[in-house]
Formats: C-alpha cells, structure tokens, sequence
C-alpha cells in the first residue's frame, strides 16, 4: 500500500535538490527573500493541492487517498522549484560564474570538502529515524498488537514530532540568516565580527524557542484537540491522550534541536564541517541504545525521552565545540538566566490566562486569545529586561529599522 506513495514522492527529490542550490545562491548573497518566497508557494501548494488530491482519491481506496496526498508534495516542491529558478533570472545582480580553467579541480574539491560532511550530517537522523521506526514497533510488540504499536510509534513521529518541527523549521530559519554574514566575516579575517555574530545567532535561538517549548508542554492537550478533533480515532489506546502526553515530554526537544541546529550551522560556516557530525552520531548512538531499556520500562514515551537525550548530548557536544573553536561568550545572565525568568513569568500567564478564558469563550477561542496575550507578555518582558543590547539590535536588519521607526 505504501509502494504508491514512493512512487508519488520520487520526482521531488530532483525539485528539492534544484531548490537547495538556489536557495544557497540566493542566502549567500545574504538575500532571503527568493527563499521565502518560495517555502510559501511551496507550503500553500502542499496544503492545497494535498488536501484536494487526498479528497479527490478518497473513494478509490485509503492508499489511493494517501497518495493524492503525497502527490501534492511532490507538485509543491516542483512549484517551489519553478518559482525560486524565475526569481534568479530576475535577479538584475545576477552574478556570473567564472575562474580559471586551470583551476577547476580545486574548486571541485572544495565543494566536495564542504558538502560530504554537511550530507553525511543530515542523513545521520533520518537513518536513525529508520532504526528507530524499526526498533521502536518491534519491541512495543511485545506488549501490545502490531496495529496498536504502530499506531503509537505514528503518534510520536507523525502526529507530535510535527508540532514540534513546526517551531524548529521558523526558528532555523530566523538565526540561519546570519550564517553567510558570519561566513563572510571569517574570509575577511573578522574575527571579532564572527564571535558576536555567532553569539547572537545563539542568543536569538534560544529567545524564540523557549516560549515555544513552554507554549506546546501547556497547551498540548487543547493544541491536539483543537488541531486534531475527531481524526484521532479512539480505539484500544486513548490517542489523543496518549498524543498530549507525549507532546508534553517531547516540547522541550524544540530548545535542543533548535540550538543543535544553528550551532551545526554555525561550525559548518567556520569550516568545522565534521564536529557535527561526530556529535550527532553520538547522540544518535545514545538513543538507539536508551531505546533498548525504556521503550520495555515506559512504552512509547521511552521514545520521547530517548530522542530528547539524544538531542541534548549532540547540542552540549556543539557548544563545547564552538567554545573551542572561538570566543564565543555563553552569557549566564542574558543567555540563561533572564530568558527563563521571561518564560517562567509567561507560562504562569498561559496557564492562568487559558483556565480564565474557558468560562467564557469555547476552548479553541480561548487558545488563541491566551496564545497571543502570552506571546505580548513573554515579548514584553524581554525588552524591559533588555536582554539584547543596541549593538545586537543593530545587527538584526529588521529590529534596526523597527528601532529607528520608533526612534
């Protein structure tokens, strides 16, 4: 049954792979908006052309269904790819490809230096997820049926891991634009430039993840109700309990893998290509081992926290690397200690905010209301503590005109 979607989801890794090339022209060039451009054609595809094609197969079967769905994937990479291509014959600056015949070889060889570790980086978690997949359903066997298992093992790597990828893709996002500017600062010889760029890319990582991870450990039994509903089916297990449950551990996997993430970025822009990737198979290898005795101890959420350890092993073993490598200070005061009094302040407001606005609105209002008033206050907070100074401002293009509006 799953044949047909390989089939659907084949021709997308040509798109996807034509889009990456663009996409680092274009972030090289320090210009984001190709690419954004892009992931939004690219996102409003998938969801439309997915959604259409899942309703129009339907009645042929659910794997028909299913791939209509993937289809829509594979059309939302291939419109992303026409999009981002037309974008660089726009570009009036385009710039031309030139050096020396004589030196092809070289150029060659330094492309290859820099892509083998960053390739060999990503697809360290997704053979992971593999074994994992395999692992995880095979020893949950065990105790429960080989449907109930896999619908558990589902629930975590479909349903709650992408809650939790949804943060971590715009987060990345956000503090990866740094990276060419840090990269171009280290060809110059700026070193100075290099270790305050680095230490904001973190400092911004960590800000935007935390209320992130507070958000989804509060809110995840309302946030899979109010996504979810009825598509969670009960049956012998109670999904959408099972689903909170495990949402609620895994939340705080967005403040690892989001820093895990960018500080892989940023040692890959200094030419530290495989420190991440000896620290991912690391922490690759602590959880396929944690899986072994927690997934018999605790069931499915054994999982959650083998996957959070492995996250957390990698990230220490980054930052311990990058503070090898340069001076980049790790502010207790600024990094730490302000943003989780921030977010602590923040979580009690969500709480509070949510039980409140239950009395008097529907559940699905109240989540947003509360979502937003808590996001104003988390925000707010971070100002009056001025947890970033001017010259980091100064150095986020956007803040810098918001300050200077104000100003």
């Amino acid at each position: 049954s799953a044949a047909l979607s390989y089939i659907a989801i084949a021709p997308s890794v040509i798109f996807v792979a034509v889009i990456s090339a663009f996409r680092g022209y274009f972030q090289g060039k320090q210009n984001m908006f190709p690419s954004a451009l892009s992931q939004i054609i690219e996102q409003f595809v998938k969801m439309a052309a997915g959604l259409s094609l899942a309703y129009a197969f339907r009645g042929y079967g659910l794997a028909m269904g299913v791939f209509g769905a993937v289809l829509g994937v594979t059309l939302s990479e291939f419109a992303a790819m026409i999009v981002i291509v037309w974008q660089y014959y726009q570009d009036k600056n385009r710039l031309r490809l030139s050096y020396p015949k004589n030196e092809l070889k070289k150029y060659i060889k330094l492309i290859y230096a820099i892509s083998i570790p960053m390739t060999i980086s990503s697809i360290i978690m997704p053979i992971t997820q593999l074994i994992d997949s395999a692992l995880v359903i095979n020893i949950l066997s065990k105790t429960f049926s080989s449907a109930v298992s896999t619908t558990l093992f589902g629930l975590f790597s479909g349903t709650v891991s992408s809650l939790v990828n949804m943060p971590v893709v715009l987060l990345i996002s956000i503090s990866i634009a740094l990276i060419p500017s840090i990269t171009a600062s280290k060809v110059k010889g700026h070193i100075k430039s290099v270790e305050t760029k680095s230490s904001l890319a973190l400092k911004l990582t960590v800000l935007l993840s935390l209320p992130c991870f507070v958000g989804l450990l509060i809110y995840a039994r309302p946030i899979i109700d109010f996504l979810y509903g009825g598509g969670l089916k009960i049956g012998e297990i109670n999904e959408p309990l099972v689903a909170a449950r495990l949402l609620s551990i895994y939340s705080v996997s967005v403040v690892f893998v989001s820093v895990l993430t960018v500080t892989s970025s940023v040692l890959q822009s200094l030419g530290h290509t495989f420190a991440p990737v000896k620290n991912l198979l690391i922490g690759a290898g602590v959880k396929i081992l944690l899986n072994f005795v927690l997934l018999d101890l605790i069931g499915i959420y054994g999982a959650a926290i083998s996957s959070l350890v492995c996250y957390l092993t990698a990230m220490t073993l980054n930052l311990i690397s990058l503070k090898k490598r340069i001076k980049i200070r790790y502010e207790i005061i600024n990094l730490i200690l302000k943003p989780l009094i921030a977010v602590g302040l923040m979580g009690l407001c969500a709480y509070y905010a949510y039980q409140l606005f239950c009395y008097a609105f529907d559940y699905r209002l109240s989540l947003l209301i509360a979502i937003a008033l808590s996001a104003g206050v988390y925000f707010g907070l971070c100002l009056a503590m001025n947890i970033l100074t001017e010259r980091e401002i100064a150095d986020i293009p956007i803040l810098k005109k918001l300050v200077e509006k104000k100003g």
